[in-house]
């Protein structure tokens, strides 16, 4: 933009022995310049600039002498992220400024555009060549930010509160999503609070303008974006050293450049550029902008359980009896789509996840964990599905997430040892960093069966529990302690004990107990976590015994089907393997975590009244184990004595 001769004598005096003015363009209009320098073809991002992490898809810049707004032309590709400047004169001499100026920005879509938020300190007011009112150069800049632009924008328009402004300057530049901050709630979140402005403050200025932050950024890979204009002449300017040119030179302003440049540590940052044609006062402004590549889910380690509801045609056969007690009328409640339907186990799948580190707007694919390193797959089913499981599970996952850090996808494929396979798709959005407040729900489809699934998450165990067992002979020790359960990332767990004597049996005297003993390494046993069930081999043989417990915990009361708040209470049972309290169980008992206040009970989502096999009934199951099966099959066993299906 060229000022009138009377706007700023002292920077003309300068300018008129280098060159003319520019013509200064009727009220209204100017020219309405776009670049389109494409690269590499990208439908989303026409221009295809990288700028270090990020990638400029387009610009437009517009200056009109006068009028009530200014507007371009320019139509962005949805979801792409814009930076919009814009600057005016406060009147027509350019010499005195006005309070209470603001601005808002819209579109063709929206008047005001709601996702564009100003940054911390915008409006600017910069003067130039440092004179009092009356003979300054005053002009105010705003720097507004959008993460995400709706469909359907076609033009962008400011509008101040004061029409009678001078000289309208607005500057859009389109970036390429997922390379800046996905959202600005709070505003630090897409901007450091310490965007300033600079200015000549004198009149003979030079021929290099320099602006620096007001302070250190904290963000390592902000991009740095820039404004910097010599208000006349036919001076011709030019981006900064380590700056790529945005808008560079136009043809009604060649003293006006819009740069940006990628940070590559946080601290105080500084913008430069340079004009050609002689000194002259300037102003500008710096504004960084938080890059996308800050934010990132971190790497998980997660266990789930996967429950269906609502299923089409339960590929299982219906549950005849509520599940505890003898009463023999059909269950009053069903799994399956029909309400007065037979009653069915619900399709359960408890499986781990080691997901790696997602950035925002992206997607990975997340590997299978080998449970321990031992070669046992971390899928357990405790499905009403009349297929098959021996041990063997295997899944992929593809998962997204996206600008604002929610699943954009989530698409799991279980299959079973039968070839049978389970497809989940979520259908909503919740974080990608998994909590028990909320849950993934969606659709799941399989050969012969269809339905909605929900999955609920389990935070990792790691503490102490107490709590005491009555063994099947009737015996009761008193109060037993679990000690220091870890999880690891591979989600093996260990664990110590101490059990008071007949808590597992009449004949039980030994007291300690560890995941770590010998005799369990000797036997290829694993302690290992898969959902909601831990699996707890323990041994004492330091006292010349040869016994071993497997102890069990999960979130299920089994005596009633009801949750509990995992992590901060476990329900246990004990199924004593070998020595001389083998082949009993020891009741099932609620434990409470000791070394931590207890926790509010997480948001699980179940089906509300879930069908078990009367408890007595599942040791028959463990006991069909015969001494030939391998160890993936009596893991799997052990899981039944957990949580059983009839089937």
């Amino acid at each position: 933009m060229n000022r009138p001769v009377s706007a700023i004598v002292a920077a003309l005096l300068v300018c008129l022995s280098f060159g003319a003015l520019l013509p200064v363009f009727a009220e209204g209009q100017g020219p309405n310049r776009t670049h389109t320098r494409s690269q590499a073809p990208d439908p989303s991002c026409a221009q295809n600039l990288p700028i270090g992490d990020f990638t400029l898809c387009g610009e437009v810049y517009n200056d009109i002498s006068t009028g009530t707004n200014v507007t371009v032309e320019y139509s962005p590709t949805p979801n792409n992220a814009i930076i919009a400047w814009a600057t005016w004169c406060f009147t027509s001499a350019c010499d005195t400024s006005i309070s209470d100026i603001t601005a808002t920005i819209g579109d063709n879509v929206n008047a005001t555009e709601s996702c564009f938020v100003a940054s911390p300190h915008s409006p600017f007011i910069t003067d130039g060549n440092g004179g009092g009112q009356g003979s300054g150069d005053f002009q105010q800049h705003y720097v507004w930010y959008c993460p995400s632009i709706p469909a359907g924008v076609t033009s962008f328009t400011v509008t101040p509160n004061n029409s009678s402004l001078s000289f309208l300057q607005l500057n859009i530049s389109e970036w390429k999503a997922g390379s800046l901050a996905p959202s600005c709630s709070p505003v630090s979140a897409c901007f450091e609070n310490v965007d300033n402005f600079a200015e000549a403050g004198n009149p003979t200025g030079g021929t290099t303008a320099t602006i620096t932050t007001s302070g250190p950024t904290v963000h390592a890979n902000d991009l740095l974006f820039a404004v910097t204009e010599v208000p006349c002449c036919s001076f011709t300017a030019s981006p900064g050293p380590g700056y790529t040119g945005i808008t560079v030179a136009p043809s009604v302003t060649p003293g006006m450049v819009s740069e940006a440049e990628a940070a590559t540590a946080a601290g105080t940052q500084t913008a430069t550029t340079t004009w050609s044609g002689g000194n002259a006062a300037w102003f500008g402004v710096i504004v960084p902008v938080v890059g996308a590549a800050q934010v990132t889910v971190s790497a998980q380690n997660v266990q789930l359980l996967i429950t269906g509801t609502n299923e089409t045609s339960p590929n299982a056969v219906p549950i005849q009896d509520a599940g505890f007690g003898s009463s023999p009328q059909n269950c009053t409640f069903s799994q399956s789509s029909n309400p007065n339907g037979s009653c069915y186990n619900p399709l359960e799948i408890a499986l781990d996840f080691n997901i790696p580190q997602i950035a925002y707007g992206s997607s990975a694919t997340v590997t299978q964990p080998n449970l321990g390193g031992s070669g046992l797959d971390s899928v357990l089913f405790d499905t009403n599905s009349s297929d098959a499981l021996e041990g063997e599970g295997t899944y992929s996952l593809s998962m997204g997430c996206d600008t604002n850090g929610n699943i954009s996808s989530f698409i799991l494929t279980v299959t079973m040892d039968d070839g049978s396979a389970f497809k989940f798709t979520a259908t909503n959005n919740p974080p990608c960093t998994f909590s028990q407040q909320q849950s993934i729900v969606g659709t799941f489809n399989a050969s012969e069966d269809a339905g909605d699934f929900a999955v609920a998450y389990y935070p990792a165990i790691s503490g102490s529990y107490q709590g005491s067992f009555q063994s099947s002979d009737g015996s009761n020790g008193g109060t037993a302690t679990i000690n220091n359960i870890q999880t690891n990332s591979d989600f093996s767990v260990s664990a110590s004990a101490s059990i008071p004597q007949d808590s597992l049996c009449r004949e039980q005297t030994i007291t300690q107990w560890s995941t770590t003993d010998p005799l369990i390494s000797k036997n290829d046993l694993l302690a290992y976590a898969v959902g909601d069930a831990i699996v707890l081999p323990m041994a004492d043989s330091e006292s010349g015994a040869n016994d071993i417990t497997w102890l069990t915990a999960s979130d299920i009361d089994l005596t009633t089907g009801d949750p509990v708040s995992w992590p901060s209470q476990l329900y246990f049972s004990a199924y004593n393997y070998i020595g001389v309290c083998a082949n009993t169980t020891a009741w099932d008992a609620l434990f409470t975590r000791i070394d931590r206040s207890p926790e509010k009970p997480p948001r699980i989502i179940r089906w509300p009244q879930r069908p078990l096999i009367p408890h007595r009934w599942r040791r028959d199951f463990i006991l069909k184990r015969q001494d030939a099966w391998k160890e993936k099959q009596e893991m799997s066993r052990i899981w039944q004595f957990v949580r059983i299906s009839p089937y």
